[in-house]
């Protein structure tokens, strides 16, 4: 069946709603939506859980599916031993603080039984969400007289991380530019998102030049250059000097430098107990701001969570061991897929900086589609589901 018949074919009703559509919705409309409202944000993570609970009702595991989200269902088999220590090592241990850390693993376990249950997230949906976004963001900026940075659902470096995923997702489908990356591609530009610029700069070059995207070397030329100018161009919307003052990152990798320093074998090796403080150097610069996150936290100090950036909270929390574990079964996934290689770049350059897997609105839609990215390559059926979804 080609793609332009099977666009006007509609699935069979299964009974069951596709879970993995929701995740993206539930990311990418919920979310913002119920932010500009001041409701719970916490409703986005059981909705996560109750998608995973209702998928486990449907009588048919695929197998297939299973073994590509094998890798990181071992990854969290092991986060066991790192809770069991923590229950041993760490007194008056909070239920809040170490789920905070399993966060990543619980977005794991959920993700993986929507997965199975239901496969790849629809183009439609990747679209219609990343469009919404940008909408939403639009909004915001043409009411500020389009001078300042819109802030989108709280934290619009995550908003432009999942308009990011849109991008790459259809890139990846389609194989070439439509009308809609236009559309999707401005929405990135005005969310000023400067690691998120740079990586998707990284992640296109690294697609065409393994054949993934077919398009004009030229008009690629054109957008990275339109990418980098906006990275630059960031600085003044956000009223920033482009120096290293600029970039509060730095403080919490220097923090983060010297903790490690510190640090003895067990703790490089495994990391520090799960849910529990680690015996971080506050910089002045960040007093404020890690200070004003911990209010409502069992503990006064420096948790994980405060670095931000995924892989400083990987580190922290796993050690070098946990690190390898988590590399080798991302190493698995390009072993059966080499296309997911781009998708992976951008997810490490974002992990720089951003929380990328840890995050409630981020982490759910970015281990779907990297498992998505594995599942479409080379399967015509799966291809065709996806885009008649």
């Amino acid at each position: 069946m080609n793609a332009s018949l099977s666009r006007n074919v509609r699935p069979q009703s299964t009974g069951f709603p596709n879970y993995s559509n929701l995740i993206i919705y539930n990311s990418y409309i919920l979310f913002p939506l119920f932010s500009l409202i001041n409701i719970f944000r916490n409703f986005i993570d059981i909705l996560t859980i109750t998608f995973a609970v209702l998928a486990c009702f449907h009588s048919h595991w695929n197998s297939r599916r299973i073994q590509i989200f094998a890798p990181l269902f071992a990854f969290s088999s092991l986060s066991i031993l790192y809770n069991l220590r923590s229950f041993f090592e760490v007194q008056n241990l909070d239920v809040v603080d170490i789920l905070n850390d399993n966060k990543m693993v619980v977005y794991m376990l959920s993700v993986g039984l929507i997965f199975i249950r239901s496969g790849a997230p629809s183009v439609h949906a990747i679209t219609t969400g990343g469009k919404f976004i940008t909408f939403f963001l639009f909004m915001q900026f043409a009411l500020s007289g389009f001078s300042s940075r819109p802030i989108g659902s709280g934290e619009t470096n995550y908003d432009a991380f999942l308009i990011s995923l849109s991008i790459l997702y259809r890139a990846f489908k389609n194989g070439r530019f439509e009308r809609a990356d236009v559309y999707l591609f401005f929405g990135l530009l005005i969310t000023f998102s400067r690691t998120t610029l740079i990586a998707v700069c990284f992640s296109f070059a690294f697609m065409y030049l393994i054949g993934r995207v077919r398009i004009n070397i030229f008009i690629i030329i054109m957008a990275v250059a339109v990418l980098l100018g906006a990275t630059l161009f960031s600085f003044y919307m956000r009223g920033l000097d482009i120096d290293t003052d600029s970039f509060d990152r730095l403080y919490m990798y220097n923090s983060f430098v010297g903790l490690l320093a510190r640090s003895d074998v067990v703790q490089l090796l495994f990391g520090y107990p799960l849910g529990d403080v680690v015996p971080a150097i506050t910089p002045p610069e960040l007093k404020w701001l890690w200070e004003s996150q911990v209010v409502d936290r069992s503990k006064f100090g420096v948790y994980p969570f405060l670095f931000h950036a995924f892989w400083l909270r990987l580190i922290l929390n796993y050690g070098a061991v946990g690190v390898i574990a988590f590399l080798t079964a991302h190493a698995v996934f390009a072993a059966r897929a080499v296309s997911t290689l781009p998708l992976m770049l951008f997810y490490f350059l974002c992990g720089t900086t951003n929380g990328v897997y840890y995050l409630s609105n981020s982490g759910p839609p970015a281990l779907l589609i990297l498992a998505s990215f594995v599942l479409v390559s080379g399967d015509v059926g799966e291809q065709n589901a996806v885009r008649r979804r």
